[in-house]
């Protein structure tokens, strides 16, 4: 597939996958508006503040990213986090509302503020994970969240029937990336350790790329 000249809106493109993907896309042409909290870290053409979880920012970057580039034809949906990763119930109020909030709300209200400017012909992805597909012990809120996002996928691919516009959900492993916000416990720390070797952040950028 031939990018050059498209656009595309990157969010959580401050780091991680979403850096790495902001960057391959900027390599083969694409015009890439990213969103993210530190927005001094985003290396896009256009870089904007993001907080998923608000509507009001959401909307404000929606907005700002669509005058930039005048339209858009790749929206990747990258912004995402994972928390402690206890027993189910160990876990807390404050840690499920931020995993959900980000992870799923996140995606919905992003993906509902860019629809009307995607073009025909364009791609949404969803940066899922293996969580979304096998539960695995002390990650209920985010594997939760990920079964949510791969429906959410889907949900997505039904209304684009209606438009020429593709949808995809992206799956991967652990990565090396610093994906998640560790508590202070040297519990939590080894609780959020991967049970096998993580993936490289530029590997899955890659395939994201490539995805249609």
């Amino acid at each position: 597939m031939d990018l050059a000249g498209k656009t595309a809106v990157v969010t959580g493109a401050s780091s991680g996958i979403g850096a790495a993907t902001t960057r391959l896309l900027r390599e083969a042409g694409v015009r890439v508006a990213g969103g993210a909290r530190r927005t001094e870290r985003i290396d896009a053409d256009v870089a904007l503040p993001l907080d998923v979880t608000d509507e009001a920012s959401s909307r404000a970057f929606v907005e700002a990213a669509v005058e930039a580039l005048g339209g858009i034809d790749i929206l990747f949906n990258n912004a995402g986090l994972a928390l402690t990763r206890v027993p189910f119930d160990e876990s807390t109020e404050d840690v499920e509302a931020t995993v959900l909030h980000t992870n799923v709300d996140g995606v919905l209200r992003i993906t509902r503020l860019c629809l009307p400017h995607i073009r025909d012909e364009g791609h949404i992805l969803f940066m899922g994970s293996i969580a979304g597909r096998q539960a695995y012990p002390g990650g209920a809120s985010y594997i939760a969240s990920k079964f949510a996002v791969r429906a959410s996928s889907a949900c997505c691919r039904t209304a684009s029937r209606y438009r020429p516009i593709s949808a995809l959900g992206s799956t991967c492993g652990s990565l090396s990336a610093k994906l998640r916000r560790l508590s202070k416990s040297k519990r939590a720390r080894r609780s959020c350790r991967p049970a096998t070797p993580p993936l490289e952040t530029s590997s899955t950028a890659s395939a994201s790329r490539t995805c249609r």
